[in-house]
């Protein structure tokens, strides 16, 4: 007897005893690469009926395959239809694969690209970056372009190994070159080899769904005796089962919250609270403004005009001065607040609940160093913007007082200017008068002059 003989009587007897717990196969024929793929995906887990009814309404819905690989998850589940076994699952990995094809190759139409020897090594490279699998590839080239192949993926060529149809020692490509050398030797058909595949996809496919990606007898989690009669293990899944969380019962707390303090939260939230802290705060804010606050816009100082020469230089520094005084006379806030946080606890110590006296005592404590951190920020801040609006505030009046003192000086110069001109134009006028009463006395003078003479 032969070794492909041998060989043939094994795969035979595998692939009937996958065929009594996962039925017999139904072949498709294809004559597009991609469709092949999507109907793998469509009919594993479900018949090959709704699978072939489920591409009829994806061919419905779009035009070609770069358009259904626009679409969403969720327009793909409702084309599916709720009723569809995992349809969120075949959803996704319908767009996934396409996606996949589309970055691999470009387009979206494979059939020219598929079966050359450059389009086979892209193809059967993806599954090792993407979710794409070996026996969705190597069927689909067997389908669509008759390429003597076997479709199987790692884990189920670990299923046949196990299974006793291959050598547990003989590397992954070896065991493809296998099968497909007694499907080109006529060993075994075609179809055989399709009824054989079928049988280890969905025996890894129901492995994969509990989590398990080691291999298995045909009868491991099966309620019936296994059909090669190997001894099966108790079934166990391996997805850890979740403790629902009761909705009355608060969750735990996490370790790293444990380890924090919560008395800065505590201070916070009777920051929140505390009304007569922020009745204190706007007191003393609209105290401080009162205070620094010099006359509004658009005003001039009072004293301005009344000033002497030379007081205008003297003004800012004695501003400044003035108002370093003020600052430094500003109450400070923190003996109110003290004394408000003393009245707080005085009336909630005065309650009858005596049992809650001292939490309220610890919670009074608490607010006193809360209060002073809030004053002490809040100080410099203040200062800060009294200091900003005084400052806005003078430049107006260091302005006005500045185009007095220009005006001052302008007045004498535009005067003696005047004057200048005035006496300028006057000049003319007097030479012209003095000239004709020259010129008068000299007529005169010749008039007379002839009468003496006679």
């Amino acid at each position: 007897m032969s070794k492909a003989s041998a060989l043939s009587k094994k795969l035979k007897k595998i692939s009937d005893a996958l065929e009594k717990r996962y039925g017999k196969y139904e072949h498709v024929e294809f004559d597009d690469f991609i469709e092949t793929m999507m109907h793998q995906i469509l009919a594993l887990g479900a018949s090959s009926e709704l699978a072939d009814k489920a591409l009829k309404a994806i061919h419905d819905e779009f035009v070609d395959w770069n358009d259904m690989r626009m679409a969403t998850v969720r327009e793909i589940e409702d084309i599916l239809g709720d009723d569809y076994p995992r349809c969120r699952e075949k959803a996704e990995d319908v767009i996934n694969l396409l996606a996949d094809l589309y970055t691999a190759f470009r387009k979206m139409m494979l059939n020219e690209v598929a079966p050359t020897e450059e389009g086979m090594m892209t193809l059967r490279a993806l599954p090792e970056t993407t979710l794409v699998r070996r026996d969705m590839v190597e069927h689909a080239l067997n389908v669509v372009f008759g390429i003597p192949t076997f479709s199987a993926d790692e884990l189920q060529i670990d299923n046949l190994k196990l299974l006793g149809g291959l050598p547990k020692n003989m590397e992954l490509e070896d065991c493809f070159f296998t099968m497909s050398q007694a499907l080109v030797d006529e060993e075994v058909t075609i179809e055989e080899l399709r009824q054989l595949s079928h049988g280890l996809r969905c025996h890894a496919d129901f492995l994969v769904q509990f989590n398990i990606h080691d291999p298995k007898p045909i009868g491991y989690g099966w309620d019936k005796p296994d059909p090669l009669g190997m001894k099966v293990a108790k079934f166990k899944s391996e997805i850890q089962d979740v403790e629902p969380i009761d909705p009355i019962k608060p969750a735990p707390k996490p370790l790293l919250d444990l380890l924090i303090d919560d008395d800065d939260d505590e201070e916070e939230e009777e920051k929140e609270i505390d009304p007569d802290l922020d009745l204190l705060v706007v007191a003393d804010e609209d105290y401080g403004k009162s205070k620094l606050e010099g006359t509004t816009e658009g005003e001039a100082a009072p004293d301005a005009e009344a000033k002497p020469d030379g007081a205008d230089e003297l003004a800012p520094a004695e501003a400044d001065i003035k108002e370093d005084a003020a600052v430094e006379k500003k109450p400070e806030p923190a003996p109110k607040k003290k004394a408000a946080a003393k009245k707080t606890a005085a009336k909630k110590e005065e309650k009858p609940a005596a049992k809650k006296e001292p939490a309220k005592k610890k919670a009074a404590a608490k607010k006193e160093p809360a209060k002073k951190k809030a004053a002490a920020k809040k100080e410099p801040a203040k200062k800060k913007a009294a200091a900003k609006k005084t400052a806005a505030k003078k430049e107006p009046a260091k302005k006005k007082a500045a185009a007095k003192k220009t005006a001052a000086k302008k007045e004498p110069a535009k005067k003696k200017a005047a004057a200048k001109k005035t006496a300028a134009k006057k000049e003319p006028a007097k030479k012209k008068a003095a000239a004709k009463k020259s010129a008068s006395k000299k007529t005169a003078a010749k008039k007379a002059a002839p009468k003496k003479k006679k």
